[in-house]
């Protein structure tokens, strides 16, 4: 898992995704769009998923993340 660090200050909020592939210097995470921004760059951090609640409707992982990792390039569109 990687995270995403959205906001960052008293207050926290973070995304997490499973991390695919890594590739050299590039990581492959996220098989599916995330904000629609375009071209973004966003603070990555580790993170660890501490339990999954499951759901016939949609599951969802609650996840510890910690110190930045570097950032990560949101490209939504093919290059």
């Amino acid at each position: 898992m990687a995270g995403m660090v959205l906001v960052q200050g008293d207050v926290s909020i973070n995304s997490a995704c499973t991390v695919t592939a890594i590739k050299g210097d590039r990581v492959f995470l996220c098989g599916h769009p995330f904000l629609n921004l375009g071209d973004v760059q966003i603070p990555m951090a580790r993170s660890r998923v501490i339990t999954t609640l499951s759901s016939d409707l949609a599951s969802t992982k609650i996840v510890n993340v910690g110190g930045p990792i570097g950032r990560l390039p949101a490209i939504t569109s093919p290059r």
